[in-house]
């Protein structure tokens, strides 16, 4: 496997692929999607270099099963310059240019710089490369780091030569990308093909350190696994359970779908537009000239024939997940071969690489001539998806669309951010509140980190009086609602986005509450006090004083039980009490209880708990007491 030296040639016409690939994936940078997965993991990364708490874990995995910290420790440095996520997706942009540099490095050493620049254009321009590279979700910043491990790997151990550095830092970097995306495992054993193809040039020292570091990589995750599994220890049998192969056994031809697509560009109105993909399709059509990737893709694997541990290795980069996922495991998605298809385009320049040297001798033209007529032919064909991504930019941005599908741009939120953080206080209505669920409770809080001084959720049901000023914002999936009606009393300023529109309510103090509040004073020992009840004829309402600011996952169910005087339960109601997450202190909190008061009610308790594995843990009064015990008047 000759390596081929890069002259100042080759560095200007990389020049040009790094300048193509930063235009389409920076360019338009406001057009990117900013959801729940991407908020969750800028609330673990802001959380870990704001010193508020270090993750173990990162975000759980659609099995149930968490993803490894990885995700969140490569955020890290970007947020540590800044917590606002704009600047960290612009890390990752910048990152993913990166990753068309190593693929074009490694296609020209091991194939010459015709194959070199045509493998690194296909990869700057393929959609697909382009939408997975440009927000802060996982599956788009792990590519690069698996580019970067596997040239180490074929530095190290693919050219006969005994290069220790090489080989001692490969599987620790490979582990760092596959760390970051579970599909990214499926790649794994190309490393291990690698090294065994190497083993005649094996450094010892280099491998034991690589060992050393390997483990190093993935000790975090060992060690929030088992914290895991401490707290719920049927957590993988159960995402076993629910696996589509526990079903029974099956074969589908989906993921070979999923990497055709990702290797022509086809497919992507069903990805970011699936209930409008005809509309999408017709109005930014593809074009037929992608057909011929494939061909192209085939001939490049058959002039790799000669280097036949190098095919082997591109070949089961690019279709080893394909492979792994035709047994019906579950449900496809395009991202997980996102990391294939650096290889897919390598395959496609050394195929375009072949035509450009090829077709002129054949054709008895003077190979000067012809070469540079086949290489502006590939450029138009590279070129038409350049403009297509455009197109698709274009839609997802002015175009109103159904989930799940491209969601509203960052752009259309920035506006609402930038009026939101005239106020310490926030307070957002939605029609949930859930940090691992709701996205407008992760989106909101990291979007005014280090601008708002505290940013809270509601959901109906709950309502908040902070001690200061504060803008109340209601998210276009917030229903009406007695709550929404409790705040709306002064002047709004509406945002439309996309198709749907926020509301601002500013509050220059707390909105006058009308309520009959019969004073109380029981203090729990977390903290929280209760300082009111009100009792309706079809419900009750409990007011609770937060006198600090607490940690996320500090979240208790509250109980309210009526009893008559002979000490027999009447009537009880068991319900999330508002999540910790979004305490602030000095507020006070509103309960509406729907639990309609018997007649015959003599005492009224209230008490706070947290559920866990075996049960429930009680957080008592300071005096000792399980529940606050209220002698109705």
């Amino acid at each position: 496997m000759p390596p081929f030296p890069i002259t100042r040639r080759d560095g200007m016409l990389l020049a040009v692929i790094l300048f193509i690939a930063g235009f389409l994936r920076l360019g338009e940078a406001g057009v990117v999607e900013y959801f729940h997965d991407d908020g969750m993991l800028a609330t673990l990364a802001q959380e870990l270099v704001t010193g508020q708490r270090f993750a173990w874990t990162g975000i759980i995995s659609s099995t149930g099963i968490p993803n490894p910290p990885m995700s969140v420790y490569v955020l890290a440095p970007l947020f540590a310059l800044s917590l606002d996520p704009l600047f960290a997706i612009g890390g990752i942009m910048l990152w993913n240019v990166f990753g068309v540099a190593v693929l074009w490095a490694m296609a020209h050493r091991w194939g010459g710089r015709t194959v070199g620049l045509l493998a690194g254009l296909a990869y700057a321009v393929n959609p697909y490369a382009v939408l997975y590279s440009r927000k802060l979700w996982a599956q788009d910043y792990h590519t690069p780091f698996l580019l970067l491990a596997i040239a180490l790997a074929l530095y190290g151990f693919a050219e006969g030569k005994r290069r220790g550095w090489a080989q001692a830092l490969a599987l620790p970097v490979w582990l760092v990308g596959s760390q970051i995306h579970f599909a990214a495992w499926a790649l794994l054993p190309v490393y291990a093909l690698l090294a065994w193809r190497g083993r005649t040039v094996w450094h010892g020292r280099a491998l034991m350190a690589s060992g050393a570091l390997a483990v190093l990589v993935v000790l975090p995750y060992g060690v929030g696994l088992a914290q895991t599994l401490a707290q719920d220890p049927t957590r993988i049998a159960a995402a076993a359970e629910r696996s589509d192969i526990a079903r029974g056994f099956a074969l589908s031809g989906a993921a070979w779908t999923q990497t055709l697509n990702l290797l022509q560009g086809y497919g992507m109105a069903e990805a970011v537009a699936a209930a409008q993909a005809d509309d999408m399709a017709a109005r930014v059509p593809p074009s037929p000239l992608w057909g011929l990737l494939p061909p192209l893709a085939a001939l490049g694997a058959w002039q790799l024939r000669q280097q036949r541990g190098l095919l082997v290795a591109v070949l089961a980069w690019a279709f080893l997940p394909a492979l792994l996922l035709t047994p019906v495991w579950t449900r496809v998605y395009p991202h997980y071969f996102v990391a294939s298809i650096p290889a897919l385009m390598w395959l496609v320049g050394a195929g375009a690489a072949a035509v450009v040297r090829a077709v002129p001798s054949a054709l008895g033209v003077p190979s000067a001539v012809g070469e540079r007529v086949l290489l502006a032919g590939v450029a138009v064909l590279f070129l038409t998806q350049a403009m297509y991504w455009r197109g698709v930019l274009r839609y997802v941005a002015q175009t109103p669309l159904d989930y799940p599908a491209f969601t509203t741009p960052l752009q259309e939120l920035l506006p609402i951010r930038d009026a939101l953080a005239t106020f310490d206080d926030v307070i957002v209505l939605s029609k949930g509140m859930a940090w691992d669920i709701d996205h407008e409770a992760v989106v909101w809080s990291t979007l005014l980190a280090g601008r708002v001084t505290c940013v809270r959720t509601l959901r109906d049901g709950y309502a908040v009086l902070p001690a200061r000023p504060f803008a109340l914002l209601v998210a276009p999936d917030a229903p009406p609602s007695p709550t929404l009606a409790f705040y709306a009393g002064v002047p709004a300023t509406r945002f439309n986005t996309r198709g749907q529109s926020y509301t601002l309510y500013a509050h220059a103090s707390a909105p006058a509450d009308a309520t009959a509040w019969q004073d109380v004073r029981a203090d729990f020992a977390n903290g929280v006090r209760l300082t009111g009840y009100a009792l309706e004829a079809t419900r009750m309402r409990l007011r609770f004083a937060l006198p600090f600011t607490a940690p996320r996952g500090t979240d208790y169910q509250y109980s309210a039980q009526f009893f008559d005087e002979d000490g027999q339960r009447l009537a009880q109601h068991d319900a999330r009490f508002w999540h910790g997450a979004h305490w602030c202190a000095g507020d006070m909190l509103r309960l509406d209880v729907p639990l309609a008061p018997p007649p015959q009610a003599h005492t009224l308790h209230v008490s706070l708990y947290r559920l866990t594995p075996l049960g429930y843990e009680n957080s008592p009064l300071t005096s000792g007491e399980g529940a606050a015990v209220i002698i109705l008047p």
